[in-house]
């Protein structure tokens, strides 16, 4: 092989397209396209705040269509961990990824990733949404993953728009967020010398 030989099956041409750095920005909330599985694992990542394990589904979809051609967004699915709605949240999405990818679970077991790998190359449709989130050193991570799956048939293209959302702090819930709002302007309200 000639070290000009392409590698991808497409002609070595120079030109703008095919020379140039995709763009990495993060795509814009409500983006929709069609996209194929690349490659679905059972993950566990250890949550360096309470050092418990939790383990996850990770879907990668590689778009097919659209301004966002060729790039990878993450569907995480989470049917082991978390509250009962949560964790049945997580077997609904995962019903569904296998119902439109035309795969029956092998058993009523918990399944491993060999119970995937008749998914990887299914086309489905995808909404793309973004996250953000300021973490521990102060500086923002942005990014995107995927809130909804779909039948590729007539699924319809569109390119969303960029979230106005201010990121929030990593590891607060909004609740929280107002609650402790709500605790420091009521906390002179307290006085310590009642007397009972």
């Amino acid at each position: 092989m000639s070290f000009w030989t392409p590698r991808t099956g497409k002609p070595i041409t120079g030109s703008e397209e095919s020379s140039f750095a995709a763009d990495m920005s993060v795509i814009p909330s409500g983006t929709t396209a069609v996209g194929c599985i690349k490659n679905i694992v059972i993950k566990e990542n250890e949550n360096p705040r309470d050092e418990s394990v939790r383990k996850f589904i990770e879907v990668k979809v590689k778009l097919l269509d659209g301004e966002y051609i060729g790039r990878e967004v993450t569907l995480k699915i989470k049917p082991f961990y978390g509250t009962d709605y949560s964790i049945d949240r997580g077997l609904n999405m995962l019903k569904r990824l296998m119902d439109l990818c035309g795969h029956k679970p092998s058993s009523g077991e918990e399944p491993n990733d060999n119970d995937f790998s008749a998914m990887v190359n299914k086309v489905m449709g995808v909404k793309i949404e973004e996250w953000s989130f300021i973490g521990d050193d102060g500086n923002t991570r942005e990014g995107n993953y995927i809130s909804e799956i779909h039948a590729s048939a007539g699924f319809t293209t569109a390119t969303g728009v960029k979230s106005q959302k201010a990121p929030r702090a990593l590891g607060k819930s909004p609740a929280l967020e107002s609650y402790e709002s709500y605790s420091a302007s009521t906390a002179s309200l307290v006085d310590d010398d009642v007397p009972y």
